[in-house]
């Protein structure tokens, strides 16, 4: 693994120097010296704590998991001692999107019930998130109506299940990285109205504003 991890960190970084990426974690608050990221990419060095993992994945852009399982995603990695998958499959189950019949859980006799439960908090807020953007994309009024009432649906789930969100800070939560997105007090997104619509355009009171005949 750590070999792997190795060479997606060096490859990563590209012509860019060891010192290059020090210098970036010394930016992020989390400094890793040149020194150390060379030998970790040459091998004398065999460990990485999770915190450095993911201050060298900042550092160059891109996401924890992709140093772990960085690809072919169609090659087989064991993940752990004797249980193996293919690297696609791996990132999936590592990043708590999907139990398959080959993950560790599965080959040791894990419950998928158990699996479900374990992850279902993470897969409600994946859920949000996707409903959200969904409903962006959206100007018929129906399936606009029928997609709120989804997203309201699963953010009093989140709220249920997580004390510290309510519905209304949830949705908040998985729209921030979106500016673009208006909701109204509810949470439900606002349709906007377009200069093409043949009945003219809307206010969001709802009342026509017609230009002139």
């Amino acid at each position: 693994m750590h070999a792997r991890i190795a060479a997606a960190i060096k490859r990563t970084r590209g012509k860019r120097s060891a010192q290059w990426l020090a210098d970036r974690t010394v930016e992020l608050g989390y400094p890793i010296t040149r020194a150390q990221i060379a030998n970790y990419e040459s091998g004398r060095k065999q460990s990485l704590d999770i915190a450095e993992l993911i201050v060298l994945a900042a550092a160059l852009n891109t996401s924890p998991v992709n140093l772990i399982y960085p690809g072919p995603y169609d090659a087989e990695v064991e993940v752990i001692p004797g249980s193996a998958m293919s690297e696609f499959a791996a990132a999936e189950w590592f990043s708590g999107v999907y139990n398959y019949a080959g993950s560790p859980a599965a080959e040791r006799g894990g419950d998928q019930d158990e699996w479900n439960s374990n992850v279902e908090l993470l897969s409600l807020w994946r859920q949000l998130s996707e409903l959200v953007l969904q409903s962006e994309d959206l100007d018929n009024p129906k399936l606009l109506a029928l997609v709120n009432k989804q997203i309201d649906a699963v953010a009093e789930r989140i709220g249920r299940m997580d004390g510290a969100s309510s519905a209304a800070s949830a949705i908040g939560t998985v729209t921030e990285p979106y500016p673009d997105i208006t909701l109204d007090a509810r949470g439900s997104r606002v349709a906007r109205a377009r200069a093409e619509d043949q009945e003219g355009l809307r206010a969001p009171s709802g009342q026509e504003l017609r230009g002139e005949d």
